[in-house]
């Protein structure tokens, strides 16, 4: 009698587990599609509210919605009825807080803001990037030859490194490399050791080095090569004619990344043009060889950060491929599949490429990759194997809109690399 009462028991367990265990996958296979929507998102004027797919429809998924009413604001009778309501199409422009439940019983709540797409002038132009800091990097170690006609290295030995960013010199601030030589050899005359305020990877160091008198220059230098500005090629994204800003690259430029937040991140964009290219291989990034055009446009770099530089400029950016403004596409009216990108491969000629969007990560803003894409076009294959250094920036077209800039390559894979949202670009410029 015991045995037989146990494995009724036993069965009525198992029997138990199973139902646990089917729930428990219900659950997941429910609940997926909302965690992965995040607590908001943003459509345009006219799309729908984005909807989970599957479970949550085939048990016949409700969605309300009720409209973020600003403080003080007054309502007439017939906007009141569009203040809440039910279905998958907000009325208007505004923020709304939309709950999707099942049998009417909530399960979660998002906050959906509708708007109407900004448009801009696509870009793919080349541009130079000159970006002046408030220090001085160092490139390079060079060797000082005394008087004896030996040879020493009084930075490098004093535990200064390549990209060491110094900023101040005997408490006095760094402005261009001119100065640092100046105040070096000043102090050397003086016998007087030189203490550098140093950046690296986060922290502030202060490095003492005596200077040494240097028979080929007759000064006394520490030994080492300094630059005094970030310089670049990469490629602009977009520029708004109303407000003359614009956004380029899709990412932070990278020698200041490696330095942290520098004093001052101002300069200038510039012309450029493509002299050359050199392919992209496996293991070995390929790169745009350009140069800047003196005397041509020019414009301000307000903001550097990892969505891109930002700025004004009184240039009207012309594009004969699209010389009418496209609008900037949000997050869900991107989709995977056929796409193309802008960009100049010989002197300032924009050209279209094909390529393929892999991956959509619309949650992923704090790090910049929106995308994963994939270059499918021939011509662009043969000429640079895919993605290389200068082509950030470049604009990424799908469906008449702008949807984002190319950022980084693979390196083990140079057809492939990561995008920026547009939408991201456009927050982080004001628009």
């Amino acid at each position: 009698m015991k045995n037989k009462k146990k494995k009724t028991k036993l069965k009525f367990l198992s029997k138990l587990f199973l139902l646990v265990v089917l729930v428990a996958c219900s659950y997941n296979i429910l609940f997926f599609d909302y965690f992965s929507m995040g607590n908001g998102t943003k459509i345009a004027v006219g799309d729908q509210v984005p909807l989970p797919e599957g479970l949550w429809q085939r048990l016949g998924g409700t969605v309300y919605w009720q409209r973020e009413v600003p403080v003080g604001l007054d309502i007439t009778n017939d906007e009141k009825a569009e203040v809440s309501g039910e279905g998958t199409n907000l009325p208007q422009e505004g923020t709304y807080q939309v709950e999707y439940s099942v049998f009417n019983i909530p399960l979660k709540t998002v906050a959906v803001e509708v708007v109407n797409p900004q448009k801009v002038i696509v870009g793919g132009h080349s541009v130079g990037v000159l970006l002046q800091t408030s220090g001085v990097t160092v490139v390079g170690h060079a060797p000082v030859v005394g008087r004896d006609g030996n040879i020493s290295y009084p930075g490098k030995e004093a535990g200064l490194e390549i990209g060491d960013f110094i900023t101040d010199i005997n408490g006095t601030t760094i402005i261009d490399d001119y100065q640092v030589a100046d105040l070096i050899d000043e102090l050397g005359q003086q016998k007087e050791e030189v203490v550098l305020t140093v950046h690296r990877n986060g922290e502030i160091l202060q490095l003492p080095i005596t200077p040494k008198f240097c028979q080929d220059t007759q000064t006394y230098r520490i030994g080492v090569y300094i630059r005094d500005n970030t310089a670049g090629v990469g490629t602009l994204t977009f520029y708004d004619p109303t407000s003359k800003t614009y956004g380029a690259l899709g990412h932070m430029i990278a020698d200041l990344e490696e330095k942290g937040e520098p004093l001052g991140n101002k300069g200038s964009l510039v012309k450029a043009n493509v002299q050359g290219l050199k392919m992209g291989k496996k293991g070995e990034p390929g790169e745009k060889i350009g140069v800047f055009v003196a005397g041509g446009w020019e414009g301000s770099i307000e903001k550097n950060c990892r969505l891109g530089v930002f700025g004004k400029a009184d240039t009207i950016f012309d594009n004969a491929l699209f010389p009418e403004p496209l609008a900037v596409a949000l997050p869900n009216q991107i989709t995977v599949g056929p796409a193309k990108i802008v960009t100049v491969l010989q002197g300032d000629k924009l050209q279209e490429f094909d390529i393929e969007i892999l991956n959509i990560m619309p949650n992923e803003k704090r790090s910049g990759k929106g995308l994963v894409i994939k270059v499918t076009d021939e011509e662009l294959l043969e000429k640079t194997g895919g993605i290389i250094q200068g082509m950030s920036g470049s604009p990424i077209l799908q469906n008449g809109m702008l949807v984002g800039a190319v950022t980084h390559v693979f390196v083990n894979d140079p057809t492939r690399g990561y995008g920026c949202l547009a939408d991201w670009m456009l927050e982080e410029a004001g628009l």
